[in-house]
């Protein structure tokens, strides 16, 4: 592979981190949440019973492939902001249950309609077959990465 490969490479990773990375809502009164802070709200928001603990926050960290601190200071984040709280689990004193505070819950509705009108867009843009095909390539590419780190 040539070093001009290597680095196109590279530099079209960081685009694309740049790109997923960009807030959602800043039309909306000023609120910006990170891609990764929406995943982690609508996590919150979806759990059936209103309430996240922190065995479920792995689930989380995995999806967003994310250490314990990203998943805490993104906690921190939004909590300082209001959107939601943490307590302290009564039936277990090691669980943390976070629940999105109602201003959490209005900002998240309208996140995520911003967030699947923009991947919406995107997907008709680049079309169905072509965003297959990426996640497979992007699937490959972690795959090969991971077995590199391993070789090590």
């Amino acid at each position: 592979m040539s070093r001009e490969l290597e680095n196109d490479l590279v530099q079209a990773m960081f685009r694309l981190k740049k790109s997923m990375n960009r807030g959602l809502g800043r039309d909306c009164n000023n609120v910006n949440i990170t891609m990764s802070e929406y995943i982690l709200m609508r996590e919150v928001f979806e759990n059936t019973k209103g309430k996240y603990n922190s065995n479920a926050l792995i689930e989380v960290r995995e999806y967003l492939s994310v250490s314990k601190a990203a998943v805490s200071q993104m906690l921190n984040s939004l909590e300082k902001r209001g959107y939601l709280t943490r307590e302290t689990d009564l039936n277990n004193r090691r669980n943390i249950i976070v629940v999105l505070t109602e201003e959490g819950r209005l900002v998240y509705e309208k996140m995520n309609e911003e967030f699947y009108q923009r991947f919406g867009n995107v997907i008709e843009r680049v079309g169905e077959e072509n965003v297959a095909l990426f996640i497979e390539m992007i699937n490959k590419m972690s795959g090969a990465m991971d077995e590199e780190e391993e070789i090590k």
